[in-house]
């Protein structure tokens, strides 16, 4: 079904599968021998997906998922790190056969300790720092990029607020889309988030003002993705899979899936994930899944009861399952679509209150015309979209 190469793929992407059908992208991540876990390789691949997919006008909608049934993501692979970077912490030595006593296979060892942990690079000696390092920023000051969405110009400023916006033009979507960005091809985007360069490189900066963060790489929205993203997740989501799992706008989890963050079991604190996730589960389990490490993990059900997942299908309809809500939010109006994404991260962000501030001028950016008077015409005609009861 999914067979059609995305466009201007790479077709040499060593760690992700990409392929489009029918408007909807859907990106694996592609490392089952490690269980997904993500590497410098992976981080740049990611970030140059994200910035073809945000030009791509074809793909309306995008899934993301993990290669095999065991995992969706487990968080950084820190096998070989050590031998790259003398003076990485020691930790990471600790950790060969530490994921879960070998509950899977021994192939996680590198994983689950590597479980993104395993960013110590940059978050080992963070945490007297974290308030005030610029990469915070990324975090804890979110939502300048969720308003700016690419805050790399003024111009990108006034389209996010709606300042020169004219609804009534279809110029103006694609203002809304890369706003005045000419430069904006992956080009530039490669060198403003560091694809071209070494990702390793970024995020062993010795200053904690220069370092990078894997997020800044791994996130959608991060990369200026601001189209819906469905994550299906397979098997185990653990350590950094909660900063793809953050900026997902819809999680579907297959009944096999389990969440846990196993940094604090191996001495490291649990900054970023748990930051992400605080906006999408109550902070009481937040705190419990961050607190008790690898020592308890969530399963499907329970992350349907708080919220974190959606919807629970059985591990062989997980695909279906996505691809269903995916096709269904590509057939809509796509400018409706991206405007209305954009509205509620900026409330979630921001409160609703100073959100309804700015609730015109969204309005005004995210409206076509020619889709209200075509939406019009089917309601006058009586056509209605047959729905499902979830």
């Amino acid at each position: 079904m999914h067979n059609t190469p995305a466009a201007n793929e790479d077709p040499e992407l060593a760690t992700l599968r990409v392929t489009v059908d029918g408007g909807v992208a859907w990106v694996e991540l592609h490392r089952p021998e490690v269980l997904n876990s993500f590497n410098d390789t992976m981080l740049r691949e990611l970030a140059g997906v994200w910035a073809r997919l945000r030009l791509d006008d074809d793909v309306r909608c995008v899934v993301l998922t993990g290669a095999g049934e065991k995992a969706f993501c487990t968080g950084y692979d820190r096998s070989g790190l050590d031998e790259r970077t003398p003076t990485a912490p020691r930790v990471d030595n600790r950790v060969d056969s530490r994921v879960d006593n070998g509950a899977d296979n021994a192939d996680r060892r590198s994983v689950d300790n590597s479980d993104d942990n395993a960013k110590d690079r940059h978050i080992d000696n963070r945490a007297d720092n974290a308030a005030d390092t610029a990469d915070d920023r990324s975090v804890d000051n979110r939502a300048d990029y969720r308003v700016d969405n690419d805050a790399d110009t003024a111009d990108d400023r006034s389209v996010d607020n709606g300042a020169d916006y004219r609804a009534d033009t279809a110029d103006r979507r694609s203002a809304d889309n890369r706003a005045d960005n000419r430069v904006d091809n992956a080009d530039r985007r490669s060198v403003d988030n560091g694809v071209d360069r070494d990702a390793g490189a970024l995020l062993k900066a010795a200053s904690p003002f220069l370092r990078a963060d894997v997020g800044d790489f791994l996130g959608p929205k991060s990369c200026g993705l601001w189209k819906p993203v469905v994550a299906a997740v397979n098997g185990i989501a653990c350590g950094g899979a909660f900063y793809l799992l953050g900026e997902a706008d819809i999680i579907i989890a297959a009944d096999t899936a389990t969440f846990f963050d196993p940094h604090t079991t191996f001495g490291m604190p649990a900054v970023f994930e748990p930051l992400h996730l605080l906006r999408r589960m109550p902070l009481g389990e937040v705190l419990r899944l961050a607190l008790l490490g690898s020592a308890e993990r969530m399963s499907a059900r329970r992350a349907l009861e708080i919220g974190l997942a959606s919807e629970v299908v059985p591990a062989g309809e997980l695909r279906a399952a996505a691809a269903a809500v995916a096709a269904t939010i590509a057939a809509l109006p796509p400018l409706a679509v991206q405007a209305t994404l954009r509205t509620i991260w900026l409330g979630a962000d921001l409160g609703p209150g100073p959100a309804l501030d700015v609730a015109h001028a969204l309005v005004a950016a995210g409206t076509d015309p020619a889709e209200i008077a075509a939406g019009q015409q089917t309601f006058r005609a009586g056509n209605r979209p047959r729905w499902r009861l979830r």
